[in-house]
């Protein structure tokens, strides 16, 4: 059995403006262009009869459902998309890497008098400012000095 997790927050889907350029003509591409020349040879394979031993109409059948998935997927993404004249390599990890650290940066902390404290102030050996650790990390109540 897995253990659950939260879902990621949403994040920005950052893209180049050439590449959404490129998934919108390849979307344009598949609709005006393959996909009305599949149908056609679709077509002219289901004229030929009999469908359950015919190869042709079988392999456009899947060729048509492959064009049409694909369609599907681009139409949702490219809205999602938010287009950048130009976005860095360092610039997308350093996306990446903060969303990653504000997911992690709201941790539970233990009081020494046994009641839970939010805290989002955490530094990255798994202590907070005033020492205390991480429940994570195998917390262990601090012995009074």
């Amino acid at each position: 059995m897995s253990r659950w997790r939260p879902p990621p927050e949403k994040s920005t889907a950052l893209i180049t403006r050439e590449g959404h350029d490129r998934l919108k003509a390849e979307l344009d591409d598949l609709w005006r262009v393959q996909r009305p020349e599949v149908v056609k040879a679709l077509a002219a394979a289901a004229a030929e009869g009999d469908r359950s031993e015919n190869a042709e109409y079988t392999y456009r059948k899947k060729q048509l459902a492959g064009i049409d998935r694909r369609v599907r997927y681009l139409s949702k993404r490219i809205p999602a998309l938010a287009a950048r004249k130009r976005v860095s390599a360092w610039a997308m990890r350093a996306t990446r890497a903060s969303a990653a650290a504000r997911s992690r940066a709201e941790t539970r902390w233990a009081k020494a008098d046994g009641t839970m404290q939010a805290n989002s102030n955490t530094a990255s050996n798994g202590r907070d400012n005033d020492g205390r650790e991480d429940i994570g990390s195998g917390f262990q109540k601090r012995q009074a000095g």
